[in-house]
Formats: structure tokens, C-alpha cells, sequence
């Protein structure tokens, strides 16, 4: 999974311009999210604003987050009743083709402590050749 070179240094930059000190996924600030797909009691669906490109093998053609509302690092520390919403809304998701992804609060490459899950739509071809260097971050495909 990764970004292109210009879509991963826009959202290092906006990580580090951040004006939300504790958590930019509790300030609830749409417009610095992205566009809010579903506003259920326990969780939001947003568009995310900076979606990979590549996922799988594949150009990505929908990226979307799922967010509890209660800041968390993990599924696990969430109310019961929390949890299974969140559940039966990825699994909802998961039904209609979206692939789902979510980082350990231990993975180092979480950018963003607040648990969210990835829900990724791929296109159908796949990619024949991808190169790909974390530094300096390069991602080319074909």
C-alpha cells in the first residue's frame, strides 16, 4: 500500500501542520478530515482525504475510514456495544467490496494513534510492475 510521492509529502505536511494538538479524529473538523460518508452514534465513515494509490497490487478506487467516536488506540477498549457496531458496519462495508485494514497500536507506522480501520476498494487489473522506495519515497507502477 502507499501513496505517490506528491500525495504522501501533502500528508506529511498536514500531519505536521496540524492545528488539533490532541487528536485531529476527535476535533470532529470535516473539512480538515474529509467528506463524512455515515454519522452513527458510535463511529464516523469519512472519505479519506489522503487514500493510497496502490493496495494489493491494485490502483485504489475508493478509500474510506471508519472511526470510533470515543478516542481509543484500540478496538478492545471500546464498550461492547461499540465494538459490535463498529463490527456490523465494517462487515457492511466488507460486503460490498471493500477490503479492510487496521494498524496494531503497537505498528510503528501508525501515524495517527486514534484507532481507525482502512476500508479499501480496488480496481479489478492488476498491476504488472510496481517499484517502490521509502527513501526517497518514489512509487511507480504499470
Amino acid at each position: 500500500m502507499s501513496r505517490v510521492r506528491k500525495k504522501q509529502r501533502d500528508y506529511i505536511n498536514h500531519l505536521k501542520n496540524d492545528p488539533y494538538k490532541d487528536c485531529v479524529f476527535c476535533s470532529g473538523d470535516f473539512n480538515r478530515l474529509g467528506k463524512l460518508r455515515q454519522d452513527h452514534k458510535d463511529y464516523y465513515v469519512i472519505e479519506n482525504i489522503f487514500p493510497y494509490d496502490i493496495w494489493d497490487g491494485h490502483n485504489v478506487e475508493g478509500h474510506l475510514l471508519i472511526i470510533p467516536k470515543k478516542h481509543t488506540d484500540t478496538i478492545s477498549s471500546l464498550s461492547k456495544q461499540a465494538r459490535m457496531s463498529l463490527i456490523d458496519a465494517i462487515a457492511s462495508y466488507e460486503a460490498k467490496g471493500y477490503s479492510v485494514y487496521a494498524r496494531a497500536s503497537s505498528n510503528k507506522t501508525k501515524s495517527i494513534v486514534h484507532q481507525h480501520t482502512h476500508l479499501i476498494k480496488v480496481g479489478q487489473k492488476r498491476k504488472k510492475l510496481i517499484v517502490f522506495l521509502r527513501k526517497p519515497h518514489l512509487l511507480i507502477s504499470r
